[in-house]
C-alpha cells in the first residue's frame, strides 16, 4: 500500500463551492499560491515530457525551491511534471518528480459533518463545506518521510492561501 497524507479543511461559512472550484480550476492560481513553486510552463501537446498524458489534459513543467533542511538552512531546486485534471467537485493532479517520486493528489469539496461546524448557523449546503485533500505517495523508502513532510507543509500553506484568495476576491 502506498504512503498517503489526508487532510480536511473547513471552509468559512457561506463559502460557495463554485468559488473554490474557480480557484482549483485556475491552474496558474494554484501554482502561484504554492509557496515552493517558482516557475511553471504549460507543455506543448507534442512535448515528450508529457509522457502518456491524454492530449486534452493540461501538463505543466514546474520548478520549485524546496527546503532540504528545516528553517531554510539548505534549499534546493527541483523540476517536475504535473498533469492537472479538473473534476466536477475538485482537482486531481499526477506528479512525476526526479528520483522516482510520484504523487497522486486529489482536492474535493465535500459537505462537512456537524462536528466540523460547531457554531455554524443553519443555511444552505454551501454553508458547511470542507476541502478534503488526499495524496498518495510512491517513492524510495529512504525519501518517504521527507516527501510526506514536504507535502504536508506545502498543502497546509496552500489551504491557508486558498482561503485568503477567497476573501480577497470577496467570493466566500
Amino acid at each position: 500500500m502506498p504512503n498517503q497524507t489526508h487532510s480536511r479543511m473547513v471552509l468559512p461559512p457561506g463559502t460557495k463551492a463554485s468559488s473554490v472550484l474557480a480557484i482549483l480550476h485556475n491552474h496558474g492560481k494554484v501554482f502561484t499560491i504554492n509557496d515552493y513553486v517558482k516557475t511553471y510552463q504549460l507543455l506543448d501537446p507534442s512535448s515528450p515530457l508529457r509522457g502518456n498524458a491524454p492530449s486534452d489534459v493540461p501538463v505543466y513543467e514546474i520548478v520549485e525551491d524546496i527546503p532540504y533542511l528545516p528553517y531554510g538552512l539548505w534549499m534546493g531546486t527541483v523540476r517536475y511534471i504535473v498533469q492537472m485534471h479538473n473534476l466536477p467537485d475538485g482537482l486531481h493532479t499526477i506528479v512525476r518528480a526526479p528520483a522516482g517520486v510520484a504523487t497522486n493528489n486529489t482536492w474535493k469539496i465535500v459537505a462537512g459533518d456537524e462536528n466540523e461546524h460547531a457554531g455554524a448557523t443553519e443555511g444552505s449546503k454551501d454553508d458547511k463545506l470542507v476541502l478534503e485533500q488526499t495524496s498518495k505517495i510512491e517513492c524510495n523508502r529512504l525519501y518517504t518521510l521527507y516527501v510526506k513532510s514536504t507535502l504536508t507543509t506545502s498543502h497546509e500553506s496552500f489551504h491557508r492561501k486558498l482561503i485568503q484568495s477567497l476573501y480577497e476576491s470577496h467570493e466566500t
